[in-house]
């Protein structure tokens, strides 16, 4: 029996367990999206290299603020990086 390991596991486990049965993290149904469910903030970071992506980031957002469903307001962050000027940027601007 390997006492190290073991002891090593319970704190793992019992954090596993806590989370499961955390009503804030359980997953909800389309009827129980209220403004009053005890959730957690959401934060979407859309990462991307523009150059390379600039043809899909548009409905990469287009998808997470239609088909994302969260029973709070959330946030959505289109980080990029481009080596030059893009006009994809003008539009994301707006």
């Amino acid at each position: 029996c390997n006492v190290a390991g073991t002891v090593a596991a319970v704190p793992a486990v019992g954090a596993f367990v806590k989370r499961l049965l955390d009503p804030s993290l359980q997953p909800w149904s389309d009827s129980e999206l209220d403004d009053d469910l005890p959730v957690p903030s959401l934060t979407v970071l859309l990462p991307c290299y523009m150059p390379n992506e600039q043809t899909i980031v548009e409905s990469t957002i287009e998808h997470v603020l239609t088909q994302l469903h969260y029973p709070r307001g959330y946030s959505l962050i289109c980080c990029y990086n481009t080596p030059r000027p893009l006009e994809i940027e003008t539009r994301l601007a707006d």
